[in-house]
């Protein structure tokens, strides 16, 4: 079995024939041999459009909220083929999935309430770091949201 990144698809090779995974919101699938978890997720696109894509759970995150999405692009050069990775992280409010970085500019949009509160955490914990600081970071965010109710809106998967 294997991610596809191209077609964000979930594939698995049998005797020869190649069959995909359905999609379903919050269908978890382990890799053993990578130890990644991707979850299908359900959110509202930037064309307004309700999809379900698949994403990486992070384990290092105490309830399991914070999702990581590898997008891969591809660019040929006179050196080759050259393969760009990126990653792009998203936490999860109810049913809502938002963009989350430790840009100052990003955090004020996907947060506006808690946007001083967690621009100050940043500074206080010298936070730089976007892998593990994203985890230390998508914590705190969560202890500001355990008393509230999001509700079943979608969020936009860009910030």
């Amino acid at each position: 079995a294997r991610y596809n990144s191209l077609t964000d698809e979930i594939e698995i090779k049998d005797n020869g024939n190649i069959y995909k995974f359905i999609k379903k919101d919050n269908l978890a699938i382990t890799f053993t041999d990578s130890n990644k978890t991707y979850v299908a997720k359900s959110y509202i696109n930037d064309n307004g459009e309700e999809t379900i894509s698949y994403f990486i759970k992070d384990e290092g995150m105490k309830d399991s909220r914070l999702l990581k999405k590898e997008t891969f692009s591809y660019h040929t050069s006179n050196n080759g083929l050259i393969v760009i990775k990126e990653e792009d992280f998203y936490l999860v409010r109810g049913k809502a999935l938002v963009a989350i970085s430790l840009d100052r500019k990003a955090i004020k949009e996907s947060f506006p309430e808690q946007s001083k509160s967690i621009l100050a955490f940043i500074r206080k914990n010298d936070i730089k770091d976007k892998d593990n600081g994203l985890v230390v970071l998508a914590n705190y965010i969560s202890t500001l949201d355990a008393d509230k109710n999001y509700g079943t809106s979608l969020a936009s998967n860009k910030p």
